[in-house]
């Protein structure tokens, strides 16, 4: 006769048909919602092809009566126009498309390929890195930030604890960057570095939070022409945050209003600053101070509705819809949350970093709320928790994530590979490394570290 299987062996195998049968009904869930989501993306698109046609059909029925319209009549207009032929000539160059026109967003990867694609390949898509060097920064004291310009892919910021933002401009060749000028940011009461840096939407313009504490300036701005005509940056009078260190600032991408940004800090407090009619007046909004029960590391606007993320120390995810005024999503993660970043080609696709070693990235899907697809990292030497001065950055492609290291290393992940640990690793620097960003047209990959330089990597 055949044995029995052992008890144990037998309440195994039903743990694990169980816990395939649940993870099997959560895979139905998501798709009957991508279903519906999509289904409701197909009706809008139709909608707006359906006002295409309409408009076509009237510009071919206005061709069809111009060319039944009496030779005479036509010259008649002609010579009615002629008058104004200069000034609606001037108009029309103005209003054509040339070299300096700012060109229209390509169209961005499909969506649903995007998000399908996490997680699953077992081939990594490997850069070639063929030039690194190293230029010093001008900095006195080690950096802290480094964004580049939204509208000048040629120019990025850098800032350090010497409370300097300092301006460089990428050369030919992309192994160096030319040195700019700089601006003095330290806060004039307490003296305080930038916390964090962003550039305006305009890319004329720079912003910088500091501290709450001692009632010191919170936020500081300046323009680029400045630069070599002011030694100091301008303090916005406006003061939102109670206490402590403000850890990010943020411009939103919603159009159609005036430019408005986000800061997040120690004091728990998400807020929206709004820019008014005149240059330099901001108008404060708090979205919420009791969302967090620790300090906010993080927080970024949705692109297709005004909602803004949150993540803090606490471990908690937020998501706040600013029209109903309450949180839309929130859920808790098992490690304290350092920064998140949405995809830059993907609405729906966002990071969340996390002091967990080996386990530092996880990405997830705005519809799904909190079931991650993916987690990755890297092993540090030692087993400390992830500083939160170590960012990480998208590709303009968004198909790759580097992150900075507690090592001399910049890491690059594949968000298709199905590993967890790094697609490849740069040995960038002599010291760790803060930041790796990716420029916008250009192979080119820049880094600062606390070794006080500036890291220029092209790779093919």
């Amino acid at each position: 006769m055949e044995s029995k299987k052992p008890m144990c062996e037998e309440e195994a195998d039903e743990e694990t048909l169980l816990s395939l049968i649940d993870k099997r009904k959560k895979n139905v869930k998501r798709c009957n919602e991508k279903i519906l989501y999509y289904t409701a993306q197909l009706k809008c698109e139709t909608s707006e092809l359906d006002k295409l046609k309409a408009q076509l059909e009237a510009v071919q029925s206005r061709k069809q009566l111009a060319k039944s319209v009496p030779n005479s009549l036509l010259k008649k207009r002609k010579l009615e126009s002629s008058s104004t032929s200069t000034g609606s000539s001037s108009m029309e160059s103005q209003s054509s498309p040339g070299r300096n026109e700012t060109k229209s967003e390509p169209i961005k990867d499909n969506e649903i390929d995007m998000v399908e694609s996490v997680g699953t390949s077992t081939k990594v898509a490997i850069l070639n890195f063929n030039s690194t060097n190293l230029i010093s920064s001008q900095h006195k004291r080690k950096l802290r930030c480094l964004e580049l310009c939204p509208t000048d892919d040629t120019v990025f910021a850098t800032s350090g604890l010497d409370g300097a933002v300092n301006l460089w401009e990428v050369q030919e060749k992309l192994t160096s960057a030319k040195f700019m000028g700089s601006m003095d940011c330290l806060s004039p009461n307490k003296r305080r570095w930038p916390e964090d840096i962003a550039w305006h939407p305009d890319g004329r313009r720079m912003f910088a939070v500091h501290s709450a504490d001692g009632d010191d300036s919170q936020v500081s701005s300046f323009s680029l022409r400045h630069l070599g005509h002011q030694k100091e940056a301008f303090f916005l009078e406006e003061k939102a945050h109670q206490k402590g260190i403000i850890n990010r600032i943020n411009f939103m991408p919603w159009k159609g209003q005036r430019p408005c940004f986000v800061t997040c800090g120690c004091d728990h407090a998400v807020v929206l600053w709004k820019e008014g009619e005149n240059e330099g007046r901001w108008s404060q909004e708090l979205l919420h101070r009791n969302q967090h029960s620790s300090s906010v590391m993080a927080a970024f606007g949705l692109q297709h509705k005004e909602a803004v993320l949150s993540v803090g120390a606490d471990k908690r995810v937020v998501l706040f819809d600013l029209a109903a005024g309450r949180n839309e999503i929130k859920f808790q993660l098992n490690s304290k949350c350092l920064n998140a970043l949405p995809s830059p080609c993907n609405s729906n696709l966002y990071l969340v970093q996390l002091g967990s070693p080996g386990q530092q990235l996880h990405l997830f899907d705005i519809r799904e709320k909190p079931e991650e697809l993916h987690v990755f990292g890297w092993e540090q030497e030692t087993n400390e928790s992830q500083s939160a001065l170590i960012n990480s950055s998208w590709s303009p492609d968004g198909w790759h994530i580097s992150s900075g290291s507690n090592n001399p290393l910049i890491h690059i992940f594949d968000i298709r590979h199905s590993g967890k640990r790094p697609s490849q690793s740069l040995k960038a620097h002599t010291n760790r490394v803060f930041k790796a960003a990716w420029h916008s047209s250009l192979p080119l990959l820049i880094s600062i570290s606390s070794d006080l330089h500036i890291g220029m990597h092209s790779y093919k």
